[in-house]
């Protein structure tokens, strides 16, 4: 018998104690799990709507269900006869999500994208987050547009940056008359240093869609300054009253400097399924495809 097969019929009281010291000193969490705070919009918006049962606005997930469709074709795959139905796939995603967002965003960035530039993910924030491990340096800063999703400056520095905060003009009652001051952006640039700018379309969290136009400024500046753009676009089909979401990554000269992320969560009512994939030419896909495997 083996060793496990003993250990497991030995009675309770047979099994040697070993004696095992407390921790001389209370754990600490590494520095750069430490600077994360302990509170934040969820922690305190949450239990608030639960408590006086309002509609919590603050929570990025919808309250209705998937259509039927999406939860047979899932629960086609989980109750399949195919012992490989439910194994590992493709390390970079599975060949038929792949392939049709393959197909999806040749179309939407009007160029043809190859199976070596989808990455698929565990959701846009792992997508960001490897984005930011693939390819920030020590030191490197990256600019971030104000009001913004908490959690982008914890993953810059998680990846050893530093962040720069610009922020929108409220010029308007609604938030696409919210405008972006492109002089503040360029000097929040630091030559030789800034690596790159988090764009958010629609934005988290007052819903701006950026249009074409502002885009075209913030690309020039990219161009001129050599900065990546991660593009979060995880709401790009939630886009209400004759708006329409562009990807910055469809402008001329900017696909080779943007890594576009998105998932399936929002649009399809499934955040709790953790699809989201990363699409960018092929070497910056590898890097981030290279973090993933970690």
């Amino acid at each position: 018998n083996s060793f496990c097969t003993l250990l497991t019929r030995a009675p309770l009281g047979a099994r040697k104690k070993t004696h095992i010291p407390p921790m001389a000193l209370p754990f600490k969490a590494a520095k750069r799990i430490a600077r994360v705070p302990r509170t934040n919009v969820w922690t305190e918006f949450t239990p608030l709507a639960m408590e006086h049962g309002a509609v919590n606005l603050g929570q990025g997930f919808p309250t209705f269900a998937p259509d039927d469709f999406i939860k047979q074709q899932a629960a086609a795959v989980v109750t399949s006869e195919d012992p490989m139905a439910n194994q590992y796939c493709r390390s970079q995603g599975h060949p038929e999500l792949v392939k049709h967002l393959q197909k999806r965003y040749s179309s939407l960035l009007g160029r043809d994208i190859s199976l070596a530039e989808i990455e698929v993910t565990n959701g846009t924030t792992q997508a960001l987050n490897l984005a930011f491990l693939a390819t920030i340096n020590d030191g490197d800063e990256m600019i971030v547009i104000e009001p913004y999703f908490d959690i982008y400056g914890y993953g810059v520095e998680m990846a050893h940056g530093t962040v720069k905060y610009v922020s929108l003009k409220p010029n308007g009652a609604t938030a696409n008359e919210w405008t972006l001051d492109m002089n503040e952006l360029r000097a929040a640039i630091t030559p030789g240093k800034t690596k790159g700018l988090l764009f958010n379309t629609p934005q988290n969290a007052p819903g701006k869609v950026w249009s074409v136009s502002e885009m075209q400024e913030i690309a020039a500046i990219a161009k001129e300054h050599n900065l990546l753009v991660y593009a979060d676009e995880v709401y790009d089909r939630l886009v209400y009253d004759g708006c329409e979401h562009k990807s910055i990554a469809a402008l001329p000269g900017m696909y080779e400097r943007t890594i576009t992320m998105a998932s399936c969560g929002k649009t399809l009512s499934t955040t709790g399924w953790k699809i989201g994939w990363v699409v960018a030419p092929p070497e910056i896909c590898q890097a981030v495809h290279n973090a993933q495997t970690l």
